[in-house]
């Protein structure tokens, strides 16, 4: 695994700059350098090209968004949490902030065009695409995850109307969206009370992996 860190010389908040064409396009800034992560591992480990995901969480989860986007050629599918979708946000800071706080409302045609945009000429397949997001939210508004789906079954091309929808523990409502060959594209995950975080089982053992906090 690989753990890209932004740097307070970058962001002064430590945050990944999803909102910054300079650095979350294809090619260029923080973007290119997760890439060349990426491309390091293939070439020094045994890593399968074909199975590469990308995860991130609050910025983390824009910048998982936008690479994505940028990079379908790369990535066979990621995890989108309490995140924005891609190209949201194109115009610094302020812009972030005015997505974060679900401003944005797009067609799915509107969504679908920036996702495309993102790597003009690209035919191939699209990656699959999980999203997650707490319903008390009051740093990322949870209206971005509705949009995060628009965008991604507008890009895949299927409907927008969830192929099937369970309950989970935890207060969790799946909603899954499948490609045209009856395999989930998009995955949609609410998780009912759940603040700005990583949705993460606890456990209740000695040995517990993770405790409850306010980013988990």
């Amino acid at each position: 695994m690989v753990y890209p860190q932004q740097t307070s010389s970058n962001n002064i908040e430590d945050c990944f700059d999803f909102f910054d064409p300079s650095q979350d396009s294809r090619g260029e800034g923080g973007a290119a350098s997760v890439i060349q992560m990426v491309q390091y591992m293939e070439a020094n480990y045994r890593i399968d090209p074909s199975r590469v995901y990308v995860t991130g969480l609050s910025a983390g989860g824009g910048l998982a968004s936008e690479l994505l986007a940028d990079y379908p050629d790369v990535f066979a599918g990621g995890s989108i949490d309490s995140g924005l979708p891609a190209q949201c946000a194109t115009g610094g800071s302020s812009s972030a902030y005015t997505c974060m706080d679900g401003a944005v409302s797009k067609t799915e045609a509107q969504w679908t065009s920036l996702i495309t945009g993102s790597d003009p000429g690209y035919t191939g397949r699209l990656p699959r695409v999980a999203i997650w997001q707490g319903t008390a939210d009051t740093t990322v508004n949870p209206a971005n995850a509705t949009e995060e789906m628009d965008q991604w079954t507008g890009a895949w091309g299927i409907p927008q109307t969830a192929s099937s929808t369970q309950s989970l523990t935890g207060g969790t409502t799946e909603s899954v969206y499948d490609d045209s060959s009856g395999s989930p594209a998009v995955e949609l995950y609410s998780i009912s009370g759940m603040q700005h975080g990583l949705a993460v089982n606890p456990g209740t053992g000695t040995g517990r992996a993770a405790r409850p906090g306010p980013s988990s």
